[in-house]
């Protein structure tokens, strides 16, 4: 029984986190992010001939924006040259003395000798460590969040060995590197540059601009220095979208329907800040395989008997709406495979947009009916909760999952079936992050939390599902969709770069509908009586919204699949095998993360394609039924 218990939430925390890989993060505790204390073992070690310098800045030079995170969060070409004979390796840190310390943003180690240039980007050189501002093994450009001028230095060491290191890069940050490197270096080199932010010109500037994502939008917002990790300003960023829409054109023009379909169930009714509450976990346990459970266990445990039992009632009330979420979206998803198989119904031409978002919308208020009843009800738990009960919470409220206590699972809970029981942990942990968050926190979402109909979920997740020893790499879905992109032609690219740009006025409404149904939702948590119709009206503006987003996506990964050559499609196919090997396709679907078994022949519906027939069904034959909850469509 405790092997089927953690099998069924490990899949879930799996499933419903981005951003840190889930399986990574559950067997390694990176480094924290406190003030570095370690003084450079090289810091009398200049050598006068090794000099340091870019072709963007010079020594002492006004930092270009569109090296921070004010612009496109690029890394900085450099150049070096003078090494000493003996170099057999070199490593590269970017730091700033800040009032409080050393912040560091790039931490490259385990560049070969004959490397003496990082072009701008750099990417499969060296070995990346973390960064002060999310802990991940990447570089995080400088965002600070006081007014004037800031200094940043750049320092390249020459080695006369690699470094040692017997820990996971992500927990490499600028104190591992420098006491590795101590005794085998030979010289190093710096270069000053100097960044104000715009519009700095009070302390609290950025402080105050944290969740407002109704502005800024597509600004390629980082952390500020000591903010949360993680927010609304990164995940909508420029960088962070790019990443996300080339790994999800990847993941379309290698994968088939089953693999489109698989879908975490955290992605539905997520108003409740928990993205927000794991992704900024001060331990740097959000994304564990038991954090999830943990969140549940403890709220659990805190309840009474009376308030589990309502948490119950509603999952077994709401299982089937959630499966008749899962179902249709099956349609939108065969929709897409047609369009890009060329697979059209008689007389058609191609995607109707206002289809699409007309549907995307009918969608998003089925997610908008299980949000409401699911606020009303958390609304009336929270605002019961004894004063013990509140203290309980308090306790938990800006800790990480480290400090949390340890808990067993309330025997009524035990021998409940798996889909209530997956429902039930939702609801407990979604509860606490709704007690212990913020507007600012339900409005929050991972880059990834939109146009999930393309199958980016399957390339990331399954192999971690169907391998427990597998770790999911850091800089996954950035590299590989940055390997797609290489293997394509400067206009087959241009199809896949500019969805970014083409989708920010749909993302900004898109945050700008979450943000007021946040709103309206936590007047529940008040002991106030939230409006159903405004909550339905703005979810289907949402829906319409990401349908949007959708549309354009499958327009334009289906001109770019069509318009590959045979060698081209043959080297992105295997880029999914050298990543998934016997995984790389499904057998059959899913309903979220749970396998069900299909025909290929899935319907598209025929409303979604403009007909000068206006036909109404298509001559192929769906293999689910359609019943009482699923609507026939197709």
């Amino acid at each position: 029984m405790l092997r089927k218990f953690l099998s069924i939430f490990f899949l879930l925390s799996l499933l419903t986190g981005c951003m840190v890989p889930p399986t990574e993060i559950a067997v390694v505790v990176p480094a924290t992010n406190e003030t570095a204390v370690i003084t450079s073992p090289i810091s009398q070690l200049t050598n006068t001939g090794f000099t340091l310098t870019s072709t963007d800045v010079t020594d002492g030079g006004r930092l270009p924006v569109e090296y921070t995170c004010d612009g496109d969060g690029s890394t900085l070409p450099l150049t070096w040259s003078g090494a000493p004979a003996e170099t057999q390796s070199y490593a590269v840190i970017m730091h700033h003395e800040a009032p409080d310390g050393i912040h560091w943003y790039w931490v490259l180690y385990n560049i070969s000798a004959n490397v003496t240039s990082l072009p701008k980007n750099v990417s499969g050189i060296g070995t990346l460590g973390n960064n002060i501002n999310n802990g991940l093994a990447e570089y995080s450009p400088p965002c600070s969040k006081g007014p004037g001028d800031k200094t940043y230095t750049y320092t390249v060491y020459a080695l006369s060995a690699e470094p040692q290191i017997n820990v996971p890069a992500e927990q490499v940050n600028r104190d591992t590197l420098l006491a590795a490197m101590e005794g085998f270096t030979l010289a190093s080199a710096e270069m000053n540059v100097v960044y104000a932010r715009e519009g700095m010109t009070d302390p609290n500037t950025q402080g105050n601009q944290q969740g407002q994502g109704n502005n800024n939008q597509g600004n390629n917002k980082q952390p500020a220095d000591g903010a949360p990790a993680y927010n609304i300003e990164q995940a909508v960023s420029d960088k962070a979208q790019g990443m996300t829409i080339s790994y999800d054109a990847l993941a379309f023009m290698t994968g088939d329907l089953g693999s489109d379909s698989f879908f975490p169930p955290g992605k539905v009714a997520d108003f409740w800040g928990f993205q927000y509450l794991r992704d900024n976990d001060p331990s740097h346990m959000g994304h564990a395989g038991d954090f999830l459970t943990s969140a549940a266990m403890n709220t659990l445990n805190n309840l009474t008997s009376d308030q589990r039992s309502q948490l119950v009632a509603l999952a077994e009330s709401q299982v089937d709406d959630i499966n008749e979420y899962g179902y249709k979206r099956f349609v939108l998803m065969d929709a897409f495979r047609r369009l890009a198989e060329g697979d059209l119904p008689a007389g058609t031409t191609g995607l109707d947009k206002e289809a699409v978002k007309s549907y995307s919308a009918e969608l998003y208020q089925l997610d908008g009916q299980i949000s409401f009843e699911r606020a009303q009800l958390m609304g009336q738990i929270l605002t019961s909760l004894s004063a013990e009960q509140r203290a309980y919470f308090d306790a938990m409220v800006g800790k990480g999952m480290l400090e949390w206590n340890d808990v067993q699972e309330p025997e009524d809970i035990r021998g409940l079936d798996r889909d209530t029981k997956v429902a039930v942990m939702t609801y407990a942990a979604d509860l606490y992050s709704w007690y212990a968050g913020s507007i600012e926190a339900d409005v929050y979402f991972c880059p990834e939390r939109h146009g999930t109909y393309f199958g980016s979920f399957y390339l990331k997740d399954i192999k971690a599902m169907s391998d427990p020893t597998y770790s999911i790499p850091t800089n996954l879905t950035g590299d590989l969709g940055e390997i797609m992109l290489s293997k394509l032609t400067p206009d087959q690219a241009a199809l896949i770069t500019g969805l970014v740009d083409i989708q920010k006025p749909s993302l900004q409404g898109l945050v700008d509908a979450r943000e007021q149904i946040s709103i309206e939702l936590r007047k529940f948590k008040d002991g106030n009586a939230a409006d159903q119709a405004t909550v339905m009206n703005l979810m289907a503006q949402y829906g319409a919204y990401d349908g949007e987003i959708i549309y354009n996506m499958a327009i334009n990964f289906a001109a770019v699949k069509n318009s590959l050559t045979a060698e081209q499609q043959a080297e992105l196919d295997a880029l999914r095998t050298e990543l998934l090997g016997d995984v790389s396709h499904p057998d059959g679907a899913y309903l979220y993360s749970q396998a069900i078994s299909h025909e290929k022949n899935y319907l598209s519906p025929s409303q979604l394609f403009p007909s000068s027939l206006h036909a109404l069904l298509l001559p192929r034959q769906r293999q689910h039924k359609c019943n009482s909850r699923v609507k026939c469509l197709w």
